[in-house]
This record gives C-alpha cells, sequence and structure tokens, in this order.
C-alpha cells in the first residue's frame, strides 16, 4: 500500500528517476512529468498529495503550475525545486501555494525531509477533515434518532403480526418489507453509536479476550469464515466495555463482508512499544483508497451506510489511541495501537 502520489515536474529524467529511488522508502508511488504540458495532462487522469516542481522547464517557469495544480489537488502540498536560491524565488513560490523550497543540489535527506514533513501536513489535514465530517454527522444523528426509532419499532412490530397471519404472495411481499425495515433499523443503530460516542464513558480495565468475544458473538460470523486470535495471556485494555467492543463488532463486520462471507479473519493483540497493540485481518481483496477508509459515509459496498468505520476511528481516538489500515490484495489489517491505561475524553 502507498502512503501518497507525488508528482515530480522535472525535465532532466536521470534526476527525475534518481530523486524517485530516494523516495521509494517512504511509501509513495511517483509519476514524472519531463514539462508543464505533460504536468498538466497527468492532474487531469489523477489527483495527486505531493507535487516536488522545478522552476526552469522547456515549456515556461514551474512556478506557474502552482496555482492551477492547487486548483485541480486542492490539499496537495507543492515543493518547489530550484537550482538559483534567491529571494524573490521563495517569495514568489509561496505567494504562489507552496509549502516548501528546496535548493539544489540537496542531499537525499533533505529531498526525504521536505516530502516527509508534506506527507505529516497532509495526513493533519486529512485527519480535521474526517473530524469534522464525523461532528456533523453526529449532530444530524441527535436529530434523527428519537425521531425514528419508535416508529420504526412500531412498524416492526406490526409487521411480524401481519407476516403471522399472511399467506402465499403476501407473505413473500412481508418478508421483503421486513427486510428493507430491518437495514433501516441497522442505519439507524449506526447513527445512534455515532451519537453514543460523543457522551462521557466510564473507562474501567477490560479483558482484550472478552472484548474479541463479545465482538464475535454481535457479528456471528458466517460459517465459511474461519476465525484465529492470537492473544498475549491476561492482557487487558483500560477502556469503556461496551462502546469498545462495538467497535471491534464493526471491524469485524467490516471483514466479514470485505471477504464476501468466506475467507480467513485473523485478531492479534499483544504489548508494544507504544503501549498495546490489537490487529484486525482479513484475507479480501484489499481496499484501494485506503486513506478514506475512516470518513463518514464512505464505502465500496453496494449496501451500509458507511459509517461503522467512522464509528471505530472515533471510538478509538477518544480512548488516546490511533488506529491505522495496511491493506494489499490478499491482506487487509486494521491496526490499533492504545496506551497501557488509554486516556477517555
Amino acid at each position: 500500500m502507498n502512503d501518497g502520489s507525488v508528482l515530480l515536474v522535472e525535465d532532466d529524467i536521470f534526476l527525475a528517476e534518481n530523486i524517485a529511488h530516494i523516495l521509494a522508502p517512504l511509501r509513495v508511488s511517483t509519476t514524472i512529468a519531463t514539462s508543464r504540458r505533460e504536468a498538466l495532462d497527468r492532474t487531469r487522469e489523477q489527483s495527486f498529495d505531493i507535487g516536488i516542481i522545478d522552476v526552469y522547464l522547456p515549456d515556461g517557469e514551474g512556478i506557474e503550475l502552482v496555482p492551477t495544480l492547487k486548483e485541480r489537488c486542492p490539499s496537495s502540498e507543492l515543493i518547489i525545486v530550484t537550482g538559483r536560491a534567491t529571494i524573490d524565488a521563495a517569495t514568489q513560490a509561496v505567494r504562489a501555494g507552496a509549502v516548501d523550497f528546496l535548493v539544489k543540489p540537496f542531499t537525499s535527506e533533505q529531498l526525504r525531509r521536505a516530502v516527509g514533513a508534506a506527507l505529516s501536513r497532509r495526513d493533519g489535514h486529512h485527519r480535521a477533515l474526517r473530524d469534522e465530517r464525523i461532528a456533523a454527522v453526529c449532530s444530524l444523528a441527535t436529530g434523527l434518532a428519537h425521531h425514528l426509532r419508535n416508529p420504526l419499532n412500531a412498524a416492526l412490530l406490526q409487521l411480524a403480526v401481519a407476516e403471522r397471519q399472511a399467506t402465499g404472495t403476501a407473505s413473500d411481499h412481508l418478508r421483503r418489507a421486513d427486510a428493507e425495515l430491518r437495514r433501516l433499523a441497522r442505519i439507524l443503530s449506526d447513527f445512534e453509536a455515532c451519537l453514543d460516542s460523543r457522551a462521557p464513558c466510564d473507562p474501567e480495565p477490560v479483558s482484550v479476550a472478552a472484548l474479541w468475544t463479545s465482538a464475535l458473538e454481535q457479528a456471528q460470523p458466517p460459517v465459511d469464515v474461519a476465525t484465529r486470535a492470537t492473544i498475549q495471556p491476561g492482557l487487558t485494555v483500560h477502556v469503556e466495555r461496551e462502546r469498545f467492543s462495538l467497535a471491534l463488532f464493526h471491524l469485524v463486520r467490516n471483514a466479514i463482508e470485505a471477504m464476501s462471507g468466506r475467507g480467513t479473519l485473523t485478531f492479534r493483540a499483544h504489548t508494544s512499544p507504544q503501549g498495546i497493540q490489537l490487529e484486525v485481518e482479513d484475507d479480501g481483496p484489499g481496499i484501494e483508497d485506503a486513506q478514506r477508509v475512516f470518513d463518514p459515509f464512505h464505502t465500496t459496498k453496494d449496501f451500509g451506510t458507511g459509517l461503522g468505520l467512522s464509528i471505530v476511528y472515533r471510538t478509538v481516538m477518544e480512548h488516546g489511541g490511533t488506529i491505522r489500515v495496511e491493506s494489499r490484495p490478499g491482506r487487509t489489517t486494521f491496526v490499533i495501537e492504545l496506551q497501557r491505561k488509554s486516556a477517555v475524553s
């Protein structure tokens, strides 16, 4: 899995290939453009996280690309590269929207440091946007939950009575209606879970094995999903039991759905230098856009709300932890890092 995409605009192809090689340890994918025209063509085809732009190009100045690149890739971080370090050039680059300025010749460490800093700023921007979206969803959940739950429960009860009395085609129609209402109930439950995650909680020492067992009981994996767990004996985490069990349930349900109900679900839990690490892994097809998996309403499935992983993200953050996803075809792993005594906000 790549940690970011880089557009490198440099007319010296030998230097460009060397830069791409230097950036490889950062796990970024690098696309090379040797002119302004080619750079513009590339940004019509895809978006980039970072742009590294040489000032002098065969068909004009690279700085003139900056406003257009920022318009096409608004969250991108742009780095200007030049062989002539002048105050005017630096000022012009910053005014155009660049965030850094590298002077040739630069070292491999200087280049990696500049790109690493740009990746960190990008991640911070994405986290801030995600938090804003989740907060908006929770505000929406406040209004929806109470207004919808009671009439929905009443409709399900009335439908159950009608199903017992119906026969033939009418019974089939009622079963379909029941399935759709239950799907609506699941959507509402996700909204309510998002709302609950804002409420104060009472953390306590909880057995990791018990949390995992609870998550499996809620998810009820189908018979074609094999489950494996490697849990360090006696391992406990300081969390709000119900809330964290729900977060693990969402990870389990996501894994089952990703594998289309057939595959191997693996859970690992152990101490780490940072505290305690929990891993939920599936052998499904992988995630194409791993950076967006925690965004509210983002889903690649034909069903579901796209809120489950947002709930997981919010729960882990409020317990003072971090969560990341590592994905490639055939294996996706969600990694949660918790402090030994998680601080709950």
